[in-house]
């Protein structure tokens, strides 16, 4: 028997599948390497595009930014300037003047209005004598605290129409006079004592101002009991004590424009 001779078509096939797939694996790479860089130039320039798109759309922004934030930079600039130019108006502004408004009308002198004496021809209420007292019990008192001063023998309480003046403690006691009256003949003793009092504090202030100021002179003298060579107790002359009392207003003015320049001279170091 002879043997069996393969089949031609399969023999045809085997060879053609021989030879077919070298060439398109070859087919494939020549594909490849024709394609690819097509491809990748493609996604270069749309990346350029994209890029370039992005930083176009992103160069207003900073811009705008910028912009903005040079006109918030110039706005707080003229608030500054502003703040500081109302600062200095504040600090040459004097309060005290406005809040303890020292002035005359006739023969009396008033602080924030209320007039301070008695005349027979002008018998003035008690009730407006102690407001006016009161007024410049806490004028004092408001002067003592912003110059740190503590009163040696006395200390003025500022209660309104109803003020005192306070003894320095004896035997952890201290003694009260009523810097208020009624015109009675039995309060005059104590009142009058109060006022004694308070002109002692006065005079204290007084001292202390001008030391601090050397060119600071007040025009009355102030000296047991008197001011301006007037007695400040009342219950002799009317008169002469409502000008005592006058003097004693402008005393007190005098301390207010010390204690308003100590105040600012204070200010200009912060």
């Amino acid at each position: 028997m002879h043997p069996t001779t393969p089949r031609k078509t399969g023999s045809r096939s085997h060879v053609a599948m021989g030879h077919t797939a070298p060439a398109a694996s070859a087919l494939r790479r020549n594909t490849s390497m024709t394609t690819t860089p097509s491809i990748q130039q493609s996604l270069s320039r749309s990346h350029g595009h994209s890029s370039g798109m992005r930083s176009s759309t992103s160069t207003p922004n900073m811009r705008d930014l910028m912009t903005h934030t040079k006109e918030e930079r110039s706005s707080v600039s003229t608030f500054a300037v502003h703040a500081s130019d109302v600062l200095r108006c504040l600090q040459r502004y004097n309060v005290f003047n406005d809040t303890f408004h020292i002035w005359h009308e006739g023969s009396f002198g008033t602080i924030n209005g209320l007039r301070l004496g008695r005349l027979p021809s002008k018998p003035v209420e008690w009730a407006e004598i102690n407001a006016a007292l009161g007024q410049a019990t806490l004028l004092l008192a408001t002067v003592a605290s912003r110059a740190n001063l503590n009163f040696a023998r006395h200390t003025p309480v500022a209660r309104g129409s109803y003020s005192k003046m306070l003894t320095a403690p004896s035997k952890d006691k201290r003694k009260e006079y009523p810097l208020y009256s009624d015109g009675s003949f039995f309060q005059r003793q104590k009142f009058n004592q109060a006022l004694v009092f308070f002109l002692e504090c006065v005079d204290e202030a007084g001292v202390r101002a001008m030391r601090e100021e050397p060119s600071l002179r007040f025009p009355y003298k102030i000296y047991k009991g008197k001011i301006g060579e007037l007695a400040i107790s009342v219950g002799g002359n009317d008169e002469q004590w409502t000008r005592a009392l006058k003097y004693l207003l402008t005393h007190l003015k005098w301390l207010l424009a010390w204690i308003a320049k100590r105040i600012v001279r204070a200010s200009s170091f912060l």
